[in-house]
């Protein structure tokens, strides 16, 4: 369990060196939230393919249709970020 603490831990790091709209965007999705809530459309489509460019998100098969890749770094995001 404290292996996958210090992945998920180094994964919301990589998210915030990606900026405020990567960490928006991925507190979106872990919240189920629309993904672009509360962020420019330009920014948030960067924010989404830094993300997965990084393997913290995957594009699904239907039209903006985006997830986190890891369902215990949903967990882990729960618990840390704070809910806005």
């Amino acid at each position: 369990m404290a292996a996958e603490r210090a992945r998920h831990a180094d994964a919301l790091l990589d998210a915030r060196r990606l900026g405020p709209p990567a960490l928006r965007v991925l507190a979106n999705l872990a919240n189920a939230r629309p993904t672009y809530r509360g962020i420019e459309a330009k920014a948030a489509r960067r924010a989404l393919d830094a993300l997965a460019l990084a393997g913290i998100v995957t594009r699904g098969s239907e039209r903006g249709g985006w997830s986190v890749t890891d369902p215990l770094f949903v967990d882990y995001l729960h618990r840390t970020l704070p809910r806005t």
